[in-house]
This record gives structure tokens, sequence and C-alpha cells, in this order.
């Protein structure tokens, strides 16, 4: 699947097609779930301001952000990354990310790329939980649900 993106779309293109997603759906109030690739498009789409009535992103191992640090997003956004990372120091993209405004940055220290996805060999069942019970909790806490 990442080949077949890699050599047919890019990062702005797929953050199109879900802005275009999103905007046909109307103005519903929206959380915003993205994983690697997914993270990194939500990242890129929250920039726009007709996405105001999205309420939260929950973006996770989002590697690609990195390139992307001018973005200020028009909604909160949590960035949630791996223990660490390759090619990158997470430390540092955290402490660069955390400075933007409405964003709030986790490390899960025993997570590796992937831990939420049971296809990876990195899943992490209690990490997956966790996560899963938090979302949840936020959307009951913020009468999404």
């Amino acid at each position: 699947a990442y080949e077949y993106f890699v050599r047919n779309t890019d990062i702005p293109a797929y953050a199109a097609k879900i802005s275009d997603h999103i905007k046909a759906g109307g103005q519903a109030p929206l959380v915003l779930l993205g994983f690697s690739t997914g993270a990194a498009a939500i990242w890129h789409l929250s920039r726009d301001p007709d996405m105001k009535h999205v309420r939260q992103a929950f973006c996770f191992y989002g590697s690609r952000i990195r390139d992307h640090m001018d973005i200020c997003p028009v909604f909160p956004s949590t960035l949630i990354f791996p223990g660490s990372e390759p090619g990158f120091e997470v430390r540092e993209l955290m402490d660069q990310a955390q400075k933007i405004p409405g964003v709030r940055c986790i490390r899960e220290e025993k997570g590796l790329h992937g831990f939420m996805n049971q296809r990876s060999k990195n899943f992490s069942a209690p990490l997956y939980e966790k996560w899963i019970h938090k979302i949840n909790q936020w959307i009951k806490a913020n009468s999404l649900g």
C-alpha cells in the first residue's frame, strides 16, 4: 500500500481528497483520526479555514509532519509519536510542534511506528486499547458521541 501511494500520489493530493470528502459531508462536528500518511494528510489540511467544524484531530506517527512545520492548524491537533523513528529525532520534532498553538504532542516511549495497526509487526495491544479508550473518552466529554 505504501509503495502504491508513493508511486501514484502525494500528501497534498491525499489531503485534498480527504478535504473534499469532509466538505461534502456538511458542517457536522468531526473528530479526525490519521495514521502515518493519513496523519500527515490531516496535518496538511488542518490549515484550511473551511475545516473549523473539526473539533479534534488525533494524528498517530505522522513522521512527514516534520516537512510542514509552517502549518498552524485551525482545529486542535494531538500528535502521537512512537518512542523513536528512523531518520529523525522524535523529541526534536515534538519540541518544535508543541510551540504551535492548538497542538499537543505525546510520545509513546514503548510504541513503534504502527503500534495502532493490528496488521503491523509493531502492533501493541495495550497501546491500542489505551488510545481507543482515550479517544472514546474525548468524544463523550465533548458531546460528540
